[in-house]
């Protein structure tokens, strides 16, 4: 999960220019800071470039998690983001990337003609509340090439086996709590 804020605020604190050296305002460099700030931020920020270097670094922790082996072809990154100015939505991008292109990566040297990944964002709306949980957890399952369909028997089971219903656990009764006690003394 990323929160675009953070990603904004990142960009303004790299860029922010330092105190005038008499302690005043630093009207030069707070010029060239909007002028840096407006070319690196793009216009729509679910387009953002940076979207990119998110999802391969993804790609990259799921091959490490995975141990790279030859059956593994590719890997499917992720990512949960939502935006301040839009409160209706989360947005799931996701993307596919290659076991070659990670590769490449690891070691830039190595020509090899491949593809960069397409990320494909969806809409998830947060309205009804009430289903919000099983809808996401619905989108998070399904692949653009194995899609389940809501409704289905097969596409609720996967849904509700992995949502369940959470259950505190119980509290110990004082004769636990008394155990405990004497064995950390």
């Amino acid at each position: 999960y990323l929160n675009y804020s953070d990603i904004d605020q990142s960009r303004r604190k790299k860029l922010q220019p330092r105190d005038h050296p008499g302690g005043g305002h630093n009207a030069a460099g707070s010029s060239l800071f909007r002028k840096k700030l407006s070319r690196i931020t793009p216009e729509d920020w679910s387009q953002d470039p940076y979207l990119v270097c998110v999802m391969l670094s993804i790609a990259q922790l799921q091959e490490r998690l995975l141990q790279p082996s030859p059956q593994i072809t590719a890997y499917t990154p992720r990512l949960l983001m939502t935006h301040f100015a839009d409160s209706d939505f989360i947005y799931l991008y996701e993307s596919r990337v290659t076991s070659k292109l990670l590769r490449m990566l690891n070691n830039p040297t190595t020509a090899i003609s491949e593809d960069w990944p397409t990320i494909e964002p969806r809409k998830i709306p947060f309205k009804p509340y009430e289903n919000f949980k099983q809808r996401l957890m619905h989108e998070l399952l399904s692949t653009p090439d194995k899609p389940l369909r809501c409704g289905s028997s097969v596409a609720d089971a996967h849904v509700d086996a992995l949502v369940g219903t959470a259950v505190k656990r119980q509290h110990e009764t004082k004769e636990e709590d008394r155990r405990i006690l004497r064995r950390k003394l």
